[in-house]
């Protein structure tokens, strides 16, 4: 049981650390080019519309582990794998539409995110 338990959680900190983009991009003069072109409140609901789903299965299985239901959570690990691959798919797509423009780092879609989908936010903000 002790196992499963760090198996769990050494997972989900895989999951939680895969997801991280590089957060050391500076800003260039092509880059503040491209960010006048950005629609950052579409581009935000997008980053809301591929981490909501994986943000939701990790509150559960936060919960589940904090109530002792470990088992519980070990069961969902196949779907929080499939959900981390989507959300990192996902996250793929959005920085190959706008390259070298740090969209995720970026201050304006971290604020807009916490307007637009605050759970998400959180989620993405305590990885």
């Amino acid at each position: 049981m002790k196992s499963k338990s760090c198996i769990l959680l050494s997972l989900l900190c895989i999951i939680s650390f895969s997801c991280q983009t590089d957060a050391g991009t500076k800003e260039t003069k092509n880059q503040t080019q491209i960010s006048k072109e950005i629609d950052y409140p579409s581009v935000a609901q997008k980053i809301c519309d591929c981490v909501a789903p994986l943000a939701e299965i990790n509150k559960e299985v936060e919960f589940m582990v904090k109530a002792d239901r470990k088992d519980e959570a070990m069961n969902l690990l196949e779907e929080v794998q499939k959900r981390n691959e989507t959300t990192e798919a996902c996250l793929d797509k959005i920085e190959k539409e706008y390259p070298n423009a740090g969209l995720i780092e970026s201050k304006m879609i971290t604020s807009l995110l916490a307007k637009k989908c605050p759970a998400t936010a959180e989620f993405l903000m305590n990885l």
